[in-house]
């Protein structure tokens, strides 16, 4: 779908998270991890260091500002942000403590998925809990 605006296509953002709110007193919305420039796998095969398979940092680019803009004007909407942890520095790294990171450019591999399982814990927990608390209505 092509939008002639930005305001138009805040609008139908708004519309889709919207959609979420009369189903669930909380919604997560887990932004994309960094998208890999490259092949990840084909890029370690040919380069001298994994370093030279590492790429910018994009947590900042106007479109994921423009979405966490809305999604935080909108009730029951809590953005997640990967970066953090998948992502900490300037650049970008698709390996990790001897671990490969990415299957491709946006799919991280499970071996890695796995090292973020405190982190997924910690925040999905704490929405869950806070979602079955007794209404103050």
């Amino acid at each position: 779908m092509l939008f002639r605006s930005g305001s138009e296509l805040e609008a139908a953002i708004r519309r889709k998270l919207q959609t979420f709110t009369p189903l669930a007193s909380k919604t997560i919305l887990l932004e994309d991890i960094p998208t890999a420039v490259q092949y990840p796998p084909g890029c370690l095969s040919r380069a001298r260091s994994a370093e030279d398979c590492s790429f910018p940092n994009e947590k900042d680019s106007p479109n994921r500002v423009q979405l966490r803009d809305i999604a935080d004007r909108v009730p029951g909407i809590t953005v997640v942000n990967p970066y953090s942890k998948v992502c900490p520095s300037s650049q970008c790294q698709v390996v990790r403590d001897g671990i490969i990171m990415y299957f491709d450019e946006g799919h991280l591999t499970n071996t890695f998925a796995e090292t973020l399982d405190g982190w997924v814990s910690q925040w999905l927990g704490s929405a869950v809990n806070s979602a079955r608390a007794p209404s103050s209505r």
